[in-house]
């Protein structure tokens, strides 16, 4: 297995170690596994396995590097951008990701999950007006799609919603 297939399986460790000892190989310059990803892909996989797994520190820095490190091997990577303005998210760097969001945005339109995540960074800020905005966004295309949005999207909506209107 690969850390793709880790992080299929939500096994964060496994991921960062599969991930890690891949780029260990890469540097190394030994022969490659016929399974092993590409570098940009193992700090990709790695880095979104770090967003799950908290650290002592209650920090994302380590996650944020390793998809800085895929953005760099590929500018256009929108999971990788899209999973560094979480990692931003988690560590508290609201305006940082919400510059990777647009980022997202920018390269392949919107999509439900970057609009949740615009959601729940301008709910972290006390943006409520501009949570619900996102959070209804998000509701409707999942809407649109035949499909019921999560209940935990709904849940930040409706509370968007009541914090904008008590504001």
């Amino acid at each position: 297995m690969d850390a793709k297939d880790y992080v299929k399986q939500l096994d964060w460790n496994s991921a960062i170690a599969e991930a890690t000892l891949d780029l260990d190989i890469h540097k190394s310059g030994q022969p490659k596994k016929t399974t092993q990803l590409t570098e940009e892909e193992d700090y990709l996989y790695r880095g979104i396995a770090r967003c799950f797994v908290t650290n002592k520190d209650g920090n994302y820095k380590e996650a944020i590097g390793d998809l800085s490190m895929a953005i760099t091997l590929n500018v256009n990577n929108v999971d990788a951008y899209h999973h560094r303005a979480y990692a931003f998210y988690l560590d508290g760097n609201y305006e940082k990701a919400k510059v990777d969001c647009d980022k997202v945005i920018a390269l392949q339109k919107s999509s439900a999950y970057t609009d949740e995540l615009l959601g729940k960074i301008y709910n972290a800020m006390g943006k409520y007006a501009e949570s619900a905005e996102w959070f209804g966004k998000a509701v409707k295309y999942w809407h649109s799609q035949g499909t019921l949005p999560s209940p935990s999207l709904l849940d930040s909506y409706r509370e968007a919603c009541k914090r904008m209107n008590n504001v």
